[in-house]
């Protein structure tokens, strides 16, 4: 942590239940949100106030809890791969007072978003990173009219800053999906797009048509 990274932090602590699921991930080593990205996750939905979220690729729960720090009414449904981490945020959730609210599910974001859910306000994206181009297009579709969608780690812990991928010996599929992604979302007609150098990078996309 940068020293104006540490000046912030000591200004705006975590509350509580989110410095001990932050705790958690980094012991286990689950990939949680970087706080800095957390907070602007919570500006986000506080000024967007989404009622229907989606988030592909919960984990245990954290971005799910600074989302809800935003806006405390949404209805998110959760989904990931990893049961055990679902589990995991299910407890979390249930501390905050909020699992009642939140769908979790152990499904993967192309089955789910395949099935035609009914459209979000809101869609996080932090999944396997391979995934990411193929998810392009459905999450777009699964968004309401000015329906915002917001990607984590775009810079792939700065992998995706590498002139030629080729050299890369592992997380190849990663980069090409993360880079798959952007050429999608930041040339698509229906959707307008922001990238921001925060935490791993973020993207905004707001849908248009």
């Amino acid at each position: 942590m940068s020293r104006e990274e540490e000046f912030f932090a000591a200004l705006q602590p975590l509350p509580p239940l989110l410095a001990a699921v932050r705790a958690q991930g980094q012991a286990t080593k689950v990939p949680i949100l970087q706080d800095e990205a957390g907070r602007f996750l919570a500006l986000l939905t506080a000024l967007a106030q989404p009622r229907r979220i989606l988030e592909i690729g919960s984990g245990i729960g954290y971005s799910t809890l600074w989302m809800l720090q935003g806006q405390p009414q949404a209805q998110i449904t959760c989904l990931d791969t990893n049961l055990s981490r679902l589990q995991q945020a299910a407890r979390f959730l249930d501390q905050a007072g909020a699992l009642s609210q939140v769908t979790l599910l152990h499904q993967a974001g192309q089955d789910y978003l395949n099935s035609q859910p009914q459209p979000f306000d809101l869609i996080f994206l932090d999944c396997a990173k391979k995934d990411y181009a193929e998810l392009a297009a459905e999450c777009y579709k699964a968004l309401v009219l000015g329906g915002l969608l917001v990607a984590d780690n775009l810079l792939l812990g700065g992998l995706m800053l590498v002139e030629d991928p080729q050299t890369l010996t592992r997380n190849r599929s990663s980069w090409q999906g993360i880079q798959g992604f952007l050429d999608q979302a930041l040339h698509h007609p229906g959707l307008e797009s922001r990238l921001f150098a925060l935490g791993d990078g973020l993207l905004v996309g707001r849908k248009l048509k």
